[in-house]
């Protein structure tokens, strides 16, 4: 009875295309917020990053809820008047109501992306139900992204986060036997090609976290489309490096260089291409 009253619900608002943005803007503005606080709070959880500052806010319990957002400079708790998306950051003139000090840039730039993202993906995706389903792996993109760029990170919390959600969107679009299959074989496809690289150069080539990634991106658009998203993903990497090429006029192949920023984006990219075409 709930599903069929959200559903209803979220048909009316599908209708009238004003308040469906307007929605499609809040959940983007939200999961903006709520994704940089995760990837600034993560790393420091699973002990790949120090914190900050060594303060009482950090020696206490420190997860995903606890403390509450505070100013990294003057440790003082952020109100919640203080803590909307992108609208607090501009009444506050991109500093801290307390000490002043300026807030960083990246906390917006993320919150107008996410909002970004969200409105494509609504414009595109036209069912309202499928709209929410990749609404959630675009946000879960966004924040791997985020991750594997700053600190070469791939928790294994997110990753699986990927892949059971693909599994429970599998379930509903009544898929979910190729899911399954395409979780294998996302995971052996990185595997295989990381074990005939070590066996040449005697060290790994793709980390681990690419293996559970791959598998995850693999149950959301199935695993035929794998050939697809790893090309487009591979063009974008050599770009990259292209780039990286002309600005230094050298580039160090033993540096190791995120991948999963370019494989998400390509998965984003070749899911809305689906959802336009077919």
């Amino acid at each position: 009875m709930s599903q069929e009253f959200t559903f209803f619900i979220l048909q009316i608002a599908h209708q009238h295309p004003v308040l469906w943005y307007i929605i499609i803007v809040l959940l983007g503005m939200l999961a903006g917020s709520f994704i940089t606080m995760l990837c600034h709070r993560l790393p420091v959880m699973l002990q790949w990053q120090e914190p900050t500052k060594p303060s009482p806010s950090t020696e206490k319990t420190f997860n995903l809820f606890f403390p509450r957002s505070f100013c990294p400079n003057c440790q003082n708790t952020i109100k919640w008047w203080q803590n909307i998306p992108i609208l607090s950051y501009c009444l506050l003139g991109g500093k801290c109501h307390h000490c002043h000090q300026p807030i960083a840039h990246s906390y917006l730039i993320i919150e107008i992306i996410s909002v970004l993202l969200s409105i494509i993906t609504a414009l595109i995706i036209n069912d309202p139900i499928h709209t929410l389903w990749w609404l959630l792996f675009t946000w879960i993109a966004l924040a791997l992204t985020i991750l594997d760029s700053r600190y070469l990170l791939l928790p294994d919390s997110l990753n699986y986060s990927l892949l059971w959600s693909g599994m429970l969107f599998s379930i509903v679009t009544h898929n979910a036997e190729t899911a399954i299959i395409s979780a294998f074989v996302g995971y052996l496809s990185f595997a295989i090609i990381n074990f005939l690289y070590k066996l040449v150069r005697k060290r790994d080539g793709i980390g681990q976290g690419d293996f559970k990634l791959l598998a995850g991106i693999a149950v959301w658009l199935s695993w035929y489309e794998l050939p697809s998203v790893v090309l487009l993903s591979s063009i974008f990497g050599l770009c990259y490096a292209l780039y990286l090429f002309l600005k230094h006029k050298s580039l160090n192949i033993n540096q190791p260089i995120p991948f999963a920023p370019f494989l998400l984006f390509a998965a984003w990219l070749w899911a809305l291409y689906l959802h336009n075409f077919y």
